[in-house]
């Protein structure tokens, strides 16, 4: 297995011969708002994304945590193949075949 950071909580996981992509963010550097309620002023991401979108938006199959912004945001709906495997939390399947017109079913 193998895994990297890639930023914030995007990670890409290989196992065998199969890619994970876990909450991907795919936004700019500083174009989102800081997170509320923390004492941290900066936009969000804090950083810009250390590979090239082509190279991590391929995966096999994505897993979203959950649903904030910072886990799963626009850049990264509009990216990534709409008939990719999704994994996530029962309940969100509603919400993110609604927003991102995905075709497949989602686990």
């Amino acid at each position: 297995m193998k895994l990297q950071l890639i930023r914030h909580a995007t990670l890409r996981v290989q196992y065998a011969d199969f890619t994970f992509l876990i909450d991907p963010m795919f936004s700019p550097q500083g174009s989102n708002p800081p997170i509320i309620h923390t004492a941290n002023e900066r936009r969000n991401p804090l950083v810009e994304l250390p590979v090239s979108i082509a190279e991590i938006s391929a995966p096999d199959a994505i897993l979203v945590t959950h649903l904030h912004g910072d886990h799963w945001d626009e850049a990264a709906m509009a990216t990534l193949n709409k008939e990719m495997q999704i994994f996530c939390q029962p309940g969100n399947e509603v919400a993110i075949t609604a927003k991102t017109n995905y075709r497949r079913k989602l686990a």
